[in-house]
């Protein structure tokens, strides 16, 4: 994966989680990204890949089908999700490739900005984020026949300030601190199986830390 434009941020690291089992293929990835300044605030930026396949790939049985994928990024409370901060930010239609950027104001007039590509193949992502209780949230219903069979994913992005106020020695999480919590759930269909059991869903979930903060 690309850093992208948050290439300039400090801090990056990436977690990624897997399933690949003949019922269905699912794949999550995750960039962290931070700038820090000399404040009591950072700026946070998560860019997630949530991905499934479905019955032409190598693999799976051929009767699955993708149904419906969900990624979420949950920040932890001491997150502050601004409003815009987040793409999309509304509900994306069809085949779409093209960039965002969002910008982070810390103390002190300092602004952080960065930004990633966003795509997706032709399907109907929802936006059902809630900024107020810091949970991006995309939802992609699948309708195409041939992403039905084989691959669909969502890439969103978000930002956060996250504060350093309530920081304490030695730190209360240990070696590291929690930043949030991404997780994809992937619905499938498996047009094979009896009728009262025909959808089953898939999740992964990375917990997202970082290095204790400096206080």
């Amino acid at each position: 994966m690309s850093s992208g434009g948050f290439s300039h941020w400090e801090r990056h690291y990436e977690a990624t989680e897997e399933l690949k089992q003949d019922d269905g293929n699912v794949r999550l990835n995750s960039e962290v990204h931070r700038f820090q300044e000399d404040t009591s605030t950072d700026a946070y930026a998560i860019v997630s890949w949530g991905e499934m396949g479905g019955g032409y790939l190598s693999g799976v049985n051929p009767g699955v089908r993708n149904s419906e994928l969900t990624l979420e990024h949950d920040w932890e409370s001491n997150a502050d999700m601004e409003f815009d901060s987040r793409y999309p930010t509304s509900n994306v239609t069809g085949t779409q490739t093209e960039s965002w950027s969002a910008s982070i104001s810390l103390p002190f007039g300092v602004t952080a900005t960065g930004g990633e590509s966003y795509s997706q193949p032709n399907v109907q992502t929802y936006d059902e984020s809630n900024p107020w209780n810091n949970l991006g949230k995309w939802r992609v219903d699948i309708d195409s026949t041939h992403t039905k069979r084989y691959t669909a994913q969502v890439n969103p992005g978000s930002t956060a300030q996250v504060d350093r106020d309530d920081c304490i020695d030695p730190p209360m999480y240990g070696p590291t601190q929690p930043v949030a919590t991404v997780r994809v759930d992937a619905e499938f269909k498996d047009t094979m199986a009896p009728s009262y059991t025909p959808r089953y869903t898939k999740s992964l979930y990375s917990v997202l830390n970082d290095v204790p903060f400096e206080c």
